[in-house]
């Protein structure tokens, strides 16, 4: 992989709306695809500072060769990427960069960090879900993609991957829509991978599909995208919603009072079977045969705003309420929701936005990357939930899940906001091998599971069981000393 460097381009409106005193300027980039050098170099070249890099999903955090058997891609396309030297540590990411996992990742390394956890030095692993704060900007974040087959299971996949789980592996589940589904006020950006379905219908169809011929049929069918990422846009109304997956750059708006001329397929949240997938797959397959090359092409004046809507209204709070609930009050939702899908970073292809969003004062906003008051509570009270073998999710009350939540809530603001310890910790460790330069053919076998101490630290965190790893320690014990010298830690 060559370093290619060009002049990118902004236009005028952007770079003022950049300019702009208080505003945080976050460069996204639709699919990462292993080109963390040329997606760095193409930043460089802006004329607006960057805050933050967001990758909306196949990132490939592959950090040595056995972690590209445990990556769904064709033999031929199984390349190293340039992760590993960021996860060596020989080149450091020059801004903070935070990423999903898409349907083309090292499941190995992502299971690892299944709540959210330092990659490698200043990358930062979103997790299966997850809501952050960057300097007052709350993001959320959901990984993987949608198929019916394996959407109301558990988390049953672990090393070693077969041919099917290391597919399934990235596959949404109806747990982690569930506790997203319980954010409250105002979010400023929820990540996924694959576009919220029907989503089309919202923006330029006519265009999309003279791009892309192939999306004719799934569109009529109404098979197009993920439905419940769809149910949750429309739930939680974020300011902006922001996507990967399908390789092409479209813009889209959704007002929340009133629905597109053409019928949206999430109105009936419409099942599809594995072979759905298996298209959505091919496509992914067949778009990745061409040359991975670098340009950038902003949108224009008729796409994203990143202005605050003008009929943004106030949450005003009754005084009486308890003081721990104030922690957790961010206004109300946003009247509308501003969806972008890029490209891949490759040549003539439109792969990289900026998005400036104003950033908001307090306590937290100038540490960098800070945990969510609300999406700790919540993950507390879901914890018991979460199911990591085979069966099926269980039935959860909501009337269980609103009492569970209330006390995790006052939980959560006196053993960690009252504290101090909403800062994310930079505690990042290898461990797995860092690459040596070795070809691919002379690593067969996938790697053996790591026990994460990031996992285990959040999970001390907020007191809830560390079920991601539940190894026994003869058989998947990594604290041995023949590998405690491969990890070659410095």
């Amino acid at each position: 992989m060559t370093d290619e460097v060009v002049e990118p381009k902004i236009s005028q409106e952007e770079e003022e709306e950049a300019d702009k005193e208080g505003m945080i300027n976050i460069a996204f980039v639709g699919c990462g695809h292993g080109e963390l050098n040329k997606i760095y170099n193409a930043i460089k070249q802006l004329k607006v500072k960057i805050d933050l890099l967001i990758v909306g999903g196949d990132f490939q955090a592959v950090r040595n060769m056995y972690d590209l058997n445990c990556m769904s891609v064709p033999q031929k396309y199984r390349q190293l990427g340039d992760f590993a030297d960021y996860y060596a540590g020989t080149k450091t990411a020059p801004m903070t960069t935070i990423f999903i996992g898409g349907n083309h990742e090292a499941s190995s390394y992502m299971r690892e960090l299944f709540y959210g956890g330092w990659a490698a030095r200043n990358i930062y692993y979103m997790g299966a879900a997850n809501v952050i704060n960057f300097k007052g900007v709350r993001i959320g974040g959901l990984s993987g993609i949608w198929n019916e087959n394996h959407y109301r299971t558990g988390h049953f996949e672990r090393l070693p991957y077969s041919y099917s789980s290391v597919r399934s592996a990235y596959h949404i589940r109806q747990y982690e829509i569930q506790k997203l589904s319980n954010i409250t006020g105002k979010i400023d950006i929820v990540l996924s991978h694959d576009w919220p379905a029907g989503i089309e219908h919202y923006g330029d169809l006519k265009e999309l599909l003279h791009k892309k011929k192939h999306f004719e049929s799934d569109v009529e069918r109404g098979e197009l995208g993920s439905p419940p990422a769809m149910a949750l846009l429309k739930q939680i109304r974020p300011r902006n919603w922001l996507s990967g997956h399908l390789h092409v750059k479209f813009p889209a708006i959704v007002k929340h009072d009133r629905q597109p001329e053409e019928k949206s397929p999430e109105s009936t949240l419409k099942t599809r079977a594995e072979t759905q997938n298996s298209k959505d797959e091919t496509i992914a397959d067949n778009q990745n045969k061409e040359e991975i090359e670098l340009d950038i092409d902003t949108l224009g004046d008729d796409t994203m705003s990143t202005a605050p809507p003008t009929t943004e209204t106030t949450d005003y709070v009754d005084a009486s309420q308890s003081e721990h609930l104030l922690a957790f009050d961010t206004g109300k939702a946003f009247p509308e929701t501003r969806f972008l899908a890029m490209d891949k970073c490759v040549r003539g292809r439109q792969f990289l936005q900026v998005v400036s969003i104003p950033g908001k004062k307090g306590a937290n906003s100038n540490q960098g990357l800070t945990y969510d008051p609300e999406w700790l509570a919540i993950t507390k009270a879901m914890a018991p939930y979460l199911v990591m073998d085979g069966r099926k999710l269980p039935d959860i009350s909501k009337e269980a899940v609103d009492r569970d939540l209330a006390e995790a809530k006052k939980w959560v603001y006196e053993n960690i906001c009252q504290t101090g310890k909403l800062k994310i910790p930079f505690d990042f460790r290898k461990t797995a091998p860092v690459h040596k330069g070795m070809k691919y053919e002379n690593f067969k076998q996938q790697p053996q599971e790591y026990k994460n101490k990031q996992t285990q630290t959040f999970c001390d965190l907020i007191r809830i069981p560390n079920a991601i790893w539940s190894a026994s320690a003869v058989d998947r014990s990594s604290s041995s000393e023949d590998e405690k010298q491969r990890l070659e830690m410095t």
